[in-house]
């Protein structure tokens, strides 16, 4: 993942919407973005320690849980 504004533009606003109902297509719908592409951002979010990624139900349906302390603060930094 090449790390341009763009990139962390993204990744912010997929952070932002990581509210723990939302699966991936719900996000990627709300921010006309292709699944494929949120999913790659969620990986690396969930890398990062920023999100957790959780299979709710339905063993292909992936739901991007609660966000940790550190992505909270994260985003504190770039709303300020």
């Amino acid at each position: 993942m090449q790390r341009t504004v763009e990139t962390f533009k993204r990744l912010i606003d997929i952070l932002k919407a990581c509210d723990g109902e939302s699966s991936i297509s719900d996000i990627a719908e709300k921010l006309n973005i292709r699944v494929a592409t949120v999913s790659d951002y969620v990986t690396a979010l969930e890398e990062l320690g920023l999100a957790e990624v959780k299979t709710v139900k339905a063993p292909f349906l992936k739901k991007v849980c609660v966000k940790t302390t550190r992505g909270e603060c994260l985003l504190k930094c770039f709303s300020s």
